[in-house]
């Protein structure tokens, strides 16, 4: 009898520890995702942590944060939040680097991160602009 309900205790403690650990994760899951969908623009952390990137890979930067990629005042001017991104821009469009992309939050469902131009973006599935993240070496 006192093994049987030792056993019952042994399992109920277990069931009880598995389900809060189920809840306190799911928990944080939610959190992630409001936190995500919260993040639709660039705060200052975002733009120092793309800054001090760029400082270090300015001299091997990939396509879209290149010197030679950098766009004329006209098509730097069409990069303003909640423009749509031109045709042409499109074409230029490049993701940001991995290394990048780890050290920001994951961007909202159905928004990308982009480097056009010099500048990085935060944009949505249809193409209009989020946020931007102007990029220029001041040494």
């Amino acid at each position: 009898m006192r093994t049987r309900l030792c056993i019952i205790a042994c399992m109920t403690a277990l069931f009880a520890f598995a389900g809060s650990g189920v809840l306190a994760q799911d928990r944080g899951q939610n959190q992630n995702n409001r936190n995500r969908q919260d993040h639709t623009r660039f705060d200052q952390h975002d733009q120092q942590v793309t800054r001090d990137w760029y400082k270090q890979h300015h001299d091997n930067a990939p396509a879209g944060l290149r010197e030679q990629d950098r766009l004329s005042r006209d098509q730097e001017s069409q990069l303003r939040q909640g423009n749509v991104l031109p045709r042409d821009l499109r074409r230029q469009e490049h993701p940001i680097p991995r290394d990048l992309y780890s050290q920001l939050p994951p961007p909202p469902r159905n928004h990308r991160y982009a480097a056009v131009g010099g500048h990085v973006l935060q944009l949505d599935n249809r193409h209009r602009v989020q946020d931007v993240i102007h990029l220029e070496l001041n040494l």
